[in-house]
């Protein structure tokens, strides 16, 4: 789907929408693969359904990481991707001073982790508590039905030879849900 047509989609959307703060997403299925486990190791579990925690061990330093942030739904039985971007993960700060889903992603991670997005990233323990999401905290939140749901995709990268390797990443789904 070309690009225009995307905007379109999305622009009549967000016009349907009547109140952001009436939405939260719970998690339904959430999957993790780590590619280099000489660099991390980590857990994830789904409490209560809309709060995510998640134990990270780094068990070497990481000088250049980068990650990738996909954001993508199906609405209408057609894959619409939302966000795509893939950035060194020591600009997540100075991002979210200029794009509003990096804005609200660091807002939530402040509250709910010891990741402090500075490079390197040392060998430490890291810790991820009851993340969840607001539908106010993505800007396209309540687009989404629970019946399409909504999938998030983060992949951690290290630069090597020019060329990045994944580390590993993390997949989940979201649903919608009205609360008012």
């Amino acid at each position: 789907m070309g690009i225009i047509l995307r905007s379109l989609v999305i622009a009549f959307i967000m016009k349907e929408i009547p109140s952001k703060k009436c939405y939260i997403f719970y998690y339904e299925d959430v999957s993790h693969v780590v590619r280099l486990p000489e660099y991390l190791n980590y857990t994830v579990k789904v409490v209560n359904k809309s709060s995510l925690n998640a134990e990270v061990n780094v068990l070497k330093p990481i000088a250049n990481p980068y990650w990738k942030i996909e954001l993508h739904s199906k609405i209408r039985n057609t894959d619409i991707v939302f966000f795509n971007k893939t950035t060194r993960y020591c600009d997540f700060g100075r991002l979210a001073q200029h794009n509003t889903i990096f804005k609200n992603m660091l807002l939530t991670f402040r509250e709910t982790t010891n990741l402090d997005f500075k490079c390197p990233v040392c060998k430490c323990h890291y810790f991820i508590r009851n993340l969840y999401f607001q539908a106010d905290s993505l800007p396209l939140g309540p687009a989404f039905s629970a019946k399409d749901g909504f999938q998030v995709i983060v992949a951690g990268y290290i630069k090597e030879q020019r060329k990045l390797k994944e580390i590993g990443s993390i997949r989940f789904l979201l649903t919608v849900e009205k609360l008012c």
